[in-house]
């Protein structure tokens, strides 16, 4: 079990399983094309998230999941409630083996044109969900049996019309993603990366590029969202967060953020620890 050490998140995962994160924010935002390392089952608590896509928007409100596959980018909006003024969620994110290992033998759902899929939990599906998330947390707990509440989720998941494959993902820009997402912070070079992609310099960057990204691109992308992460799920400070993504400048992670997602770091909370310059 593994826990995220920036300003306390509050985020935890167990190393090929899956990861749990709580999101609490008190300003609503909108964030333009956020990478989905992961494929991940998110439960609305309090506010609500909206979703664009093809196909129009659609609203997850207080009490309805979404599930979003890994390697999508999805534009959305969580928005504070008007009582209590927060924006609180539950994410359950799942590891590609264990999503390799799930027999696909449920009939998918007629695709609506958008990637993801919103519903109504079932009582099942809900106590499924907070049984997984507290196996991650849980020091008594063995691997296996946490294994096996996660892919509780996942029955869940089939029994309302849910189900993932891990070739949905299966790209050299997915892989890299959560290569690099291991350790956001270090000093990647692009021949770093193909060598642990087992592959030579030249062919990692003609395959990215045709996969529509660049090895600069994606490690910026990669650091972002996980400032993003600890932005909602943690109170550290500006500088903290810029420097755990490897930004040795505030202003410069500030500027780069505010690029990406369309909003600075302070458009996602007003916390105290929040207040930090980020023009330097």
């Amino acid at each position: 079990m593994s826990r995220s050490k920036s300003g306390g998140a509050d985020v935890a995962a167990r190393p090929g399983i899956g990861g749990v994160a709580s999101i609490h924010t008190d300003l609503g935002h909108a964030l333009r094309q956020v990478p989905i390392l992961q494929h991940c089952l998110i439960l609305v608590v309090e506010g609500a998230k909206e979703l664009e896509g093809a196909a129009g928007s659609a609203r997850v409100p207080a009490g309805a999941m979404v599930a979003l596959p890994a390697g999508i980018a999805a534009t959305l909006r969580n928005d504070a409630d008007p009582a209590s003024g927060h924006y609180r969620a539950r994410v359950l994110a799942f590891d590609a083996g264990l999503i390799a290992a799930f027999p696909d033998t449920t009939h998918r759902p007629a695709v609506s044109g958008d990637p993801w899929q919103i519903l109504r939990p079932s009582p099942a599906l809900l106590e499924a969900f907070d049984h997984a998330s507290r196996a991650v947390h849980s020091p008594h707990l063995s691997d296996a049996l946490a294994r096996h509440r996660f892919q509780e989720v996942l029955l869940g998941l089939a029994e309302q019309g849910v189900v993932w494959s891990s070739r949905d993902s299966d790209t050299l820009t997915q892989r890299l993603r959560l290569l690099m997402a291991g350790r956001p912070d270090a000093p990647w070079a692009a021949a770093d990366a193909a060598k642990a992609a087992n592959v030579s310099e030249p062919t990692l960057r003609r395959r990215l590029a045709a996969e529509g990204t660049s090895f600069r691109e994606l490690l910026a992308e990669v650091r972002l969202s996980h400032g993003l992460m600890l932005l909602q799920t943690s109170r550290a400070g500006i500088a903290e967060i810029a420097l755990a993504c490897g930004y040795e400048s505030p202003s410069r992670f500030a500027s780069r953020f505010r690029e990406r997602f369309g909003t600075p770091p302070s458009g996602i909370r007003t916390a105290p620890a929040a207040e930090v310059s980020e023009t330097g």
